[in-house]
């Protein structure tokens, strides 16, 4: 089975080009180490929340590993604001039955 993976995260007002800078060399490297092609996106109206999203993982340790190095390599976290802390959740497809728990 596998499973996908969403890191959101606010940018600080004042560093939006570096942190697209950042961010869009994360999904590269993240590209090059995985294999898997994420996706950077905002929030309708409120265009400094971000999100990235990585469908179709095997490892989620593997990935998850490889997410930290590159977001490391990359410095993203600098331009992030507050806490300067990316959330992850990670999902898989809801396996719902007909049948009552």
């Amino acid at each position: 089975m596998t499973v996908s993976c969403f890191v959101y995260y606010r940018v600080a007002p004042d560093h939006v080009a570096e942190a697209s800078r950042a961010a869009r060399r994360t999904l590269e490297q993240m590209r090059i180490q995985t294999g898997i092609d994420g996706q950077l996106m905002t929030k309708v109206n409120e265009p400094l929340l971000w999100m990235e999203v990585y469908d179709d993982i095997e490892d989620e340790t593997t990935f998850l590993s490889a997410m930290r190095e590159c977001v490391a390599q990359t410095n993203l976290a600098r331009w992030l604001e507050g806490e300067r802390q990316r959330h992850t959740e990670i999902f898989q497809t809801a396996a719902f039955t007909d049948e009552t728990p």
